[in-house]
């Protein structure tokens, strides 16, 4: 897990863009990703992150519905500083961490 120090790290640089992002956390993998996605959802909500792995299904598996979509996708834009189009909030890139850590690694 990240610590609170890096979280503070991304934030600044989010505001920047991905650029800033990958200057300010040059190891910043799809594991880490997960990491801060998984500190997310179960922050705002029910998902123990312990048992939550990079391929559990998020959407179709009914461990989020429409509305934490949403909010997971407005995290993933303020945390990361990527834009995503409203036609990319579906199973095809939200389904597990791993869809939506390759997602937002393509845009860094």
């Amino acid at each position: 897990m990240l610590c609170r120090g890096e979280f503070g790290a991304l934030s600044a640089g989010r505001r920047q863009g991905g650029a800033i992002l990958r200057a300010v956390v040059p190891s910043l993998d799809a594991a880490k990703i997960a990491d801060m996605l998984r500190a997310y959802l179960a922050a705002s909500g029910k998902l123990d992150p312990s048992t939550l792995t990079m391929d559990d299904p998020l959407v179709s598996g009914g461990l989020i519905d429409s509305f934490r979509l949403i909010d997971l996708a407005l995290f993933v834009e303020q945390e990361f500083g990527v834009h995503l189009d409203d036609t990319e909030l579906n199973v095809d890139h939200f389904d597990t961490l791993a869809d939506l850590a390759a997602l937002i690694l393509s845009r860094l």
